[in-house]
């Protein structure tokens, strides 16, 4: 071809004149349009890289996420299964311990009932009932005990009235605590074990400490500590030494 800046005869593949150095309009714009077509060629492979990236990523997510899904959905039958075999279960055994309290508290058999409540360690409304009367009967023999002694004590010793209203203060208490359990109306229908206790503590009263109905009923009313038993002491040591 002849360069159209010099004249000279050139090959038509010359990007540049040899003798000039004028560009070769048609080789350069081959090239040019080459080197766009390669351009684009590698930005098309570039932007699929990350799709392909993404893709496998999106894959393994979505594996993932599925997994942990059934995962939950097993976690949530076998909670649901425990639920239901559970309170079941637990509803159960309190039936089977209640019925056991219920007969030792037919039978009046009080200190059995309460040991074998230490045993289940069991607590709540249901098991109030058999607490009362249990913790009740539970302390009554030292109470109860308290009392013989002190009428052996009055016969035999000068004993102060302070002493003596102590010693009634074990008694007095319990039934004060029963009278509440009463006023309350029994609410946990444990009306007969409270006759019971009732009973032994006024037997007692009236038995060691020769005390009259009345007088233990009047002292219950009016019980706030010791200091209200004075009278009370005062009648039961003369009455023990005539």
């Amino acid at each position: 071809m002849i360069c159209k800046s010099c004249g000279a005869d050139i090959d038509d593949k010359e990007l540049l004149c040899p003798y000039c150095g004028t560009e070769n309009e048609k080789v350069a714009k081959e090239e040019q349009e080459d080197y766009i077509e390669s351009f684009e060629q590698k930005k098309k492979d570039l932007v699929n890289i990350p799709k392909q990236r993404i893709n496998k990523t999106t894959k393994y997510i979505l594996l993932g996420v599925a997994g942990l899904f059934v995962l939950f959905l097993v976690g949530m039958l076998i909670s649901w299964i425990v639920a239901g075999i559970m309170p079941d279960h637990s509803l159960d055994k309190q039936k089977k311990q209640l019925a056991k309290l219920e007969t030792y508290y037919d039978n009046g058999e009080y200190i059995e009932m309460y040991e074998y409540l230490e045993k289940i360690d069991e607590y709540g409304g249901a098991y109030e009932k058999y607490y009362r009367i249990g913790n009740a009967c539970d302390s009554m023999d030292w109470r109860l005990e308290a009392l013989k002694n002190e009428q052996e004590f009055i016969k035999k010793l000068d004993l102060k009235t302070e002493d003596v209203a102590t010693t009634l203060s074990y008694t007095i208490e319990e039934l004060v605590k029963v009278r509440s359990w009463e006023m309350a109306e029994y609410s946990y229908e444990e009306e007969e074990g409270a006759t019971y206790i009732r009973k032994q503590y006024m037997n007692a009263l009236k038995q060691y400490m020769l005390l009259t109905d009345e007088e233990i009923e009047a002292a219950v009313e009016q019980y706030t500590d010791s200091e209200d038993l004075m009278e009370l002491a005062k009648l039961a040591i003369q009455r023990n030494k005539e």
